[in-house]
């Protein structure tokens, strides 16, 4: 995101939500007709492979020849070593080992064509590549940039800030916890709801159908209504909406009889949409609050507040084994939407970024919120006065 302007940051970190749900599509009918999850890995990894290729055959063939020999001399040696333990290796964890070298080969080659944020370069005083990159983009838009756009003292280099500078201050202490909290909660929904499935009445093929599509429209909605909407709303709406979706689980459960079972499935779906749209607005809007100083680092700490939820979604969704009856269905959905509504709630205390310019540095994000209007806005009344202005002329 820190590559675009704020008209296209919606695009840009809706592409992967996209992504994202057509390898969910894809999934579906290999688990039906592989039915076992190593054929099924083997399958997916080469069905990777295939995709590489054909976005490296259009990229500079030199480079990626050169990158690809190096790599391969260097596993030739590493598999020459192990040949003799490989061979005998009959559990298929060979073809795993294999696998996970190709899969590391392929995102390294990913990187080379990659550039680096210009931002993250200019806070490192890097002011040579960063313009380097600023023209490539600039060319790819017809665009030349001027020779004064970037000086010595652009790119200075100050101090070394960490990830901790935001713990200094109360008012962004309060927003990065309420931040690691909505990613806790928003992974927590998401993986909890999609590994609840099982645990749902009817077949679980169907289930995930309907739930990799009701994921699908959510990311359609998203991306429609994100920009005209704004993030906050949008992120703290669908929170409540998921929360209440989970916790009336427990109406049908408790009053009504099998013969409406199908309402505990819909009323699941309707909590995986919302968090599905959480998890698309959350992370363009926490890129767009923390400081270029620190966003990389705060990023990594909000993966660490996912992956403690995704590793705790399993066993939150078979807290029904606990309980005999009925009640087996709404407990894992209770706790799901308690949490749902407390990070709505805490959601609101966050400042919008629609529109709004992204902070450089921890004083910018400091005082982030204390101008709400976005930065188109604020230039509408300066436009205004220069027409009035020709217009006495």
């Amino acid at each position: 995101l820190e590559l675009v302007g704020p008209a296209w940051r919606t695009a840009m970190g809706m592409g992967a939500e996209f992504a994202w749900v057509a390898g969910e599509f894809l999934v579906l009918p290999l688990a039906y007709f592989l039915n076992e999850w190593r054929p099924m890995y083997l399958a997916l990894g080469v069905a990777s492979l295939f995709a590489i290729l054909a976005i490296s055959a259009t990229s500079i063939r030199g480079e990626l020849k050169v990158f690809l020999k190096v790599i391969g001399h260097d596993n030739d040696d590493d598999d020459s070593d192990d040949g003799d333990d490989g061979g005998d290796n009959d559990d298929g964890h060979g073809d795993d080992d294999v696998m996970m070298k190709m899969m590391m080969k392929m995102m390294m080659v990913m990187m080379i064509f990659t550039p680096e944020s210009p931002r993250w370069l200019l806070d490192k005083g890097k002011t040579r590549k960063a313009r380097t990159v600023i023209e490539k983009i600039a060319a790819s838009n017809n665009k030349t940039l001027p020779k004064d756009a970037l000086t010595s003292d652009t790119g200075e280099e100050g101090p070394s800030v960490t990830v901790w500078e935001m713990f200094q201050y109360r008012r962004l202490v309060l927003r990065t916890c309420i931040i690691f909290y909505n990613w806790f909660c928003v992974n927590l929904l998401y993986y909890g709801l999609s590994l609840n499935l099982d645990n749902l009445p009817g077949n679980p093929y169907i289930n995930f159908l309907i739930s990799c599509t009701v994921e699908l429209v959510a990311y359609v909605i998203t991306f429609f209504i994100l920009d005209r909407v704004g993030r906050k709303r949008v992120h703290t709406a669908a929170m409540f909406v998921g929360g209440v979706a989970c916790l009336a689980v427990i109406v049908p459960v408790a009053y009504l009889s099998s013969e409406y079972t199908w309402v505990v499935t819909a009323l699941a779906m309707v909590g995986k949409t919302a968090a599905a749209i959480c998890y698309a607005t959350l992370y363009i809007m926490t890129t767009e609050l923390f400081p270029t100083v620190v966003r990389n680092s705060g990023l990594a700490c909000c993966s660490i507040f996912e992956s403690t939820a995704s590793m705790s979604a399993p066993y939150i969704a078979d807290l029904g084994k606990l309980v005999r009856g009925r009640l087996s269905q709404a407990l894992p959905m209770l706790v799901f939407g308690s949490c749902a509504l407390v990070a709505g709630l805490v959601s609101t205390q966050l400042p919008e970024t629609l529109g709004r310019e992204l902070p450089e540095t921890v004083e910018d994000a400091l005082n982030y919120d204390r101008s709400t209007e976005p930065t188109e806005k604020k230039e509408k009344p300066e436009d205004r006065s220069n027409d009035l202005q020709l217009t006495k002329m």
